[in-house]
């Protein structure tokens, strides 16, 4: 190689290479799939839960959606491939595995935004780009979880890539400007991310500017419909949010954390790796300032919000991954200039990969691959039952059973629950007559009549005989009374 040449692969060694790692990246999410495994709650009741609201008529209501503060976007998305599903003859759950799949390959959608981004540097920076997206371990397990934040993550880095790949092409601009926009619907949090990236990226032109404004009125229109569809006013969900969230601060009930919250859930997340993520991030930051800016500017606006959850910044996180990768190949390039690209691009994507298996398999970083699988495999199981009259949680958060998309009969959920004055949960039997199938702990004393039908993890499902006879104090107890009661 000559002196001076950057190490580079050639198109065929390229394409070869982003070829094994999109197989592997699909494959590995494939297998991180699952239709009963619930990272969040919210997972399960903002947004499978109202879709099957949607297409059955029946469901759960959660206080954000009595409230008006949740576009019905997502549903609305979720409940084509649930009624397709439907309608062909699919058993459930399997609807629900189309749904589910369905926001996998969207969410899919950041994997070759890297590669784009990447590109624009080299065909070296776009594999390692592609390979650290498309493999790292939290990209794999939240991309295949029905979460808002890792759709608007999957639009803003397409829309980014379609910015800094297009160089100013109208197309590509218009596109962006669709990209953008539907990052702010799916998370209106994004949006001072994505003015600051857009700022940064197009400066002072006015042509582009005119673009992306262009190709953003389309998808606010779409918004804008289906928020009137659903009886709202255009975006009103935005303001209603806002009003109480951050004016009313119930958001705030949910917990709250200090402002360096977060450095601790990256610390636990990356360990001692986040040594050199940073610093090759620092790196990559030199060659994308615009999105090294927005993944800033993101981690602050959610710095200052008293309710903080990992999941809120995974803009953050994705891009700061990304920058990493570029900033990797410029260290390697620097750090061995006698070696191939070839020989580099293998040594820096090993790297990524060892440690990610690494992060993925050992200590508190380690996730849980089937979050909360228990609780709603058990809900399937009671819902196919057909002696199933009505199904109530012992000792458990109703957050680890959900509520009707799993049940999948309009069967009485009930919630006999009151926290003890020590922490934890009791439960209330004045109701039992009300319901045949219990949902508890393995380890908790259930009432006399019931026997273990079926079990998973810590949880299992109970079973009495006989028929269910409600009563005032089952009434009071159903699930979607007690989340009004207590403002859930």
């Amino acid at each position: 190689m000559r002196h001076g040449i950057a190490p580079e692969i050639g198109p065929r060694a390229a394409r070869l290479v982003v070829a094994v790692i999109l197989i592997a990246a699909i494959a590995a999410r494939a297998w991180a799939l699952s239709i009963h495994g619930i990272v969040h709650p919210d997972e399960a009741f903002q947004y499978i839960e109202q879709a099957h609201r949607l297409v059955f008529g029946y469901g759960i209501a959660p206080w954000e959606y009595r409230y008006g503060m949740r576009s019905w976007l997502v549903p609305l998305l979720l409940a084509v491939p649930m009624k397709l599903g439907t309608q062909a003859g699919a058993a459930w759950p399997e609807p629900l595995l189309f749904a589910r799949i369905l926001v996998a390959v969207i969410a899919f959608a950041a994997v070759p935004a890297a590669w784009a981004i990447g590109r624009r540097t080299s065909r070296l920076h776009a594999a390692v780009a592609v390979a650290v997206i498309g493999l790292w371990y939290e990209s794999v397990y939240f991309s295949v979880h029905v979460l808002t934040e890792v759709l608007a993550t999957a639009a803003f880095l397409s829309g980014a890539a379609a910015i800094i790949a297009g160089r100013g092409r109208r197309g590509a601009d218009l596109a962006a400007g669709a990209l953008m926009a539907l990052t702010v619907i799916l998370r209106f949090h994004y949006g001072p991310a994505v003015a600051v990236f857009l700022v940064i990226a197009l400066r002072l032109d006015r042509r582009r500017w005119t673009s992306i404004a262009i190709g953003a009125l389309p998808m606010l229109a779409i918004g804008a419909i289906v928020d009137m569809a659903m009886g709202g006013m255009p975006f009103g969900w935005i303001v209603e949010n806002f009003r109480q969230n951050i004016v009313r601060d119930r958001a705030s009930g949910f917990g709250v954390a200090g402002p360096f919250a977060y450095f601790n859930h990256v610390w636990v997340q990356w360990n001692v790796a986040i040594v050199p993520i940073l610093l090759f991030a620092g790196l990559g930051a030199r060659r994308q300032p615009a999105l090294a800016a927005a993944a800033l500017v993101n981690l602050l606006i959610h710095m200052a919000i008293a309710h903080k959850e990992p999941r809120f910044i995974f803009l953050t996180t994705q891009v700061t991954l990304l920058l990493a990768a570029l900033g990797s190949v410029d260290y390697a390039r620097r750090a061995l200039p006698r070696w191939s690209g070839g020989a580099i691009g293998t040594l820096t994507i090993g790297g990524w990969l060892a440690a990610s298996l690494l992060l993925a398999t050992v200590g508190r970083s380690a996730p849980d691959w089937r979050p909360n699988e228990s609780g709603y495999l058990l809900a399937s199981i009671a819902g196919r039952d057909p002696a199933t009259c009505g199904i109530a949680d012992q000792d458990i958060s109703y957050g680890l059973v959900g509520g009707y998309a799993f049940v999948h009969r309009p069967v009485a959920l009930y919630y006999p629950v009151w926290d003890k004055p020590g922490g934890g949960f009791g439960f209330s039997a004045a109701g039992a007559p009300a319901w045949n199938r219990l949902i508890a702990r393995r380890d908790s004393p259930v009432p006399a009549g019931y026997a273990a039908l079926a079990c998973h993890g810590e949880l299992c499902l109970y079973r009495r005989s006989g028929g269910c006879v409600e009563n005032p104090a089952a009434r009071a107890t159903r699930l979607q009374t007690v989340l009004e009661r207590n403002g859930d």
